[in-house]
């Protein structure tokens, strides 16, 4: 249910406004420009965007975006309201003098309707797209569009976890094919007919939620990485993976992800530079079904497998180095019973546990998918850390 005087986030003048919504329409109160006070209101007959002056009480000014596409106009000095030559294009359209201020209210009463039918503001949309997109790769270890189209995955940056990063993604929403950004900084909003507005707030409602979750704990995380990072610890702990692991690996690993990462580009190209929207597939406009099915031509594959499994064994490895390590600072009775000392079993013990989970995952994999046989080669590197065969 709506809330009474519901506030609107819009885009005017590329800059973001708060506008009212009440059992009466929509009103947006516009910057003042002197004396000038403007506002675009919604009315029975449509958008109106109308000027007055507060020192010259007979100036007026307004347009109208009328409910059939046409626009009319009236000011103090005409003598009859004037008419658009037909419905208004803004491409296409030659209003004179009034080109510029016919486009901002045509892409104003095209938001307003727009949240009319998502029951969410489209620039809330676009906003949500932008962060889920810059999330997405900064889970896989890129920082930049350019890494990701030039360079390679940096997984001191991604906080170890692919595997966390692929469920994020196997969860990503189709929301391009409502909202996308234009050419200029106004946006593109279509809404099919069929369109299901409560199934839309619920999977809106879930993605933010879904984005937060991971905010959180890509923050929690990297948190816990840099505390092991201390120097009195162990400061290279998970960092440097490319120079620590077989060629091969590495060349499986980092293929695997940019093929991720260049998805995700695909699927919003419209945030992205023109230099850059050019060199990748343009998939902005695709359903939920069809998103679902390019994801997963990615992630579930045996390549993917693979990659989590280098990811994995590399961890455990790190891991195995820091425990030693650890062990080997406490052997002092007086530094094992210290702060510092308890601070660093601790660290210890909360890895451990995500060893036994990865060493299970690799296991899974392998049984389920049922594709290639358990790599006893990789194996015997490890015979210390076993994977352990499980249900869970």
């Amino acid at each position: 249910m709506e809330e009474e005087n519901e506030k609107v986030k819009v885009t005017y003048e590329g800059k973001i406004l708060e506008a009212t919504k009440t059992k009466n329409g929509y009103r947006l109160n516009l910057p003042s420009q002197g004396d000038l006070r403007s506002c675009i209101y919604e009315s029975e007959e449509g958008y109106t965007l109308a000027n007055t002056s507060v020192e010259h009480m007979d100036y007026y000014f307004w347009i109208k975006l009328r409910n059939d596409g046409w626009m009319e106009f009236k000011n103090d000095l005409m003598r009859r309201t004037e008419f658009s030559d037909g419905k208004y294009d803004p491409k296409t359209s030659d209003m004179g003098v009034l080109d510029e201020c016919s486009r901002e209210l045509y892409y104003v009463a095209k938001q307003f309707e727009g949240h009319k039918k998502l029951g969410v503001s489209p620039i809330e949309v676009l906003d949500l797209r932008y962060k889920m997109m810059g999330m997405a790769l900064k889970m896989l270890g890129y920082q930049s569009v350019s890494q990701v189209l030039d360079g390679e995955p940096d997984p001191d940056v991604s906080i170890m976890d692919l595997n966390r990063a692929v469920q994020f993604i196997e969860q990503y929403p189709a929301f391009g094919q409502y909202v996308s950004k234009d050419s200029s900084p106004r946006m593109n909003i279509t809404i099919p007919d069929d369109f299901n507005k409560e199934d839309f707030q619920n999977q809106f409602k879930a993605a933010k939620q879904l984005l937060e979750d991971e905010e959180s704990y890509y923050g929690s995380r990297n948190e816990f990485f840099s505390n092991v990072r201390h120097p009195m610890i162990k400061s290279d702990f998970c960092q440097g993976m490319k120079s620590k692991i077989p060629p091969e690996d590495w060349k499986c690993y980092s293929e695997t992800i940019k093929k991720l990462a260049k998805l995700i580009l695909s699927f919003n190209s419209d945030l992205l530079p023109p230099e850059d929207k050019m060199r990748i597939i343009q998939s902005v406009s695709i359903n939920q079904e069809a998103m679902d099915h390019q994801i997963s031509l990615v992630t579930q594959v045996p390549e993917m497998d693979e990659a989590l499994a280098v990811e994995s064994y590399y961890f455990i490895e790190e891991t195995k180095n820091l425990r030693q390590k650890v062990q080997d600072d406490l052997l002092d009775g007086r530094t094992r019973d210290s702060n510092p000392g308890k601070v660093m079993r601790q660290f210890v013990d909360e890895l451990k546990l995500e060893v036994e989970d990865r060493k299970k995952g690799i296991q899974r994999r392998d049984y389920y998918r049922n594709v290639y046989p358990y790599d006893k080669t990789r194996k015997n590197k490890y015979k210390d850390e076993d994977p352990v065969f499980g249900d869970d």
